[in-house]
């Protein structure tokens, strides 16, 4: 009888040790949270103040330097000029639309180096892949004549 007593009595007990610790861990990892996000917010914005002022400058960098070759840079009064890279292209640039705007005129150059370099990169990966497939074809190749042997 005795010890059904201390058991019932420590149960109870550690049920409510237990119940306290996790809320005052729970209340100390909300605040933790918090903070975390403040700053991850924090650190964002301040990411986008940076980015404000380093984007015209490279914009103007670009411009200075005669644009991107196959997608020219379009001032509010200029006609497209001819690509170098297309001789006979007579289509005047039709990707390309006169932008009143700087941010846009920026993300559309952004977009074209981007899809480059995406498209660069799925060749190379390809490449690599046939290189591969090659190897374990040339060493298959290999096995199956060492076994006829």
């Amino acid at each position: 009888m005795e010890f059904r007593k201390t058991t019932i009595f420590l149960s109870f007990f550690l049920s409510e040790l237990f119940f306290t610790l996790s809320f005052i861990f729970n209340e100390t990892f909300q605040k933790v949270l918090v903070k975390h996000t403040h700053a991850e917010t924090r650190s964002y914005h301040q990411l986008k103040k940076r980015q404000s002022r380093i984007m015209p400058l490279k914009l103007d960098s670009i411009r200075k330097n005669g644009g991107l070759k196959r997608y020219p840079i379009l001032d509010k009064n200029s006609q497209p000029k001819k690509s170098i890279d297309n001789k006979n292209n007579d289509d005047n640039f039709e990707g390309v639309k006169k932008t009143k705007n700087k941010n846009a005129e920026i993300l559309l150059i952004l977009g074209f180096l981007k899809q480059n370099k995406e498209a660069v990169e799925m060749d190379e990966r390809k490449k690599k892949w046939e290189d591969r497939n090659e190897i374990f074809e040339e060493a298959a190749i290999g096995r199956a004549n060492s076994n006829n042997d």
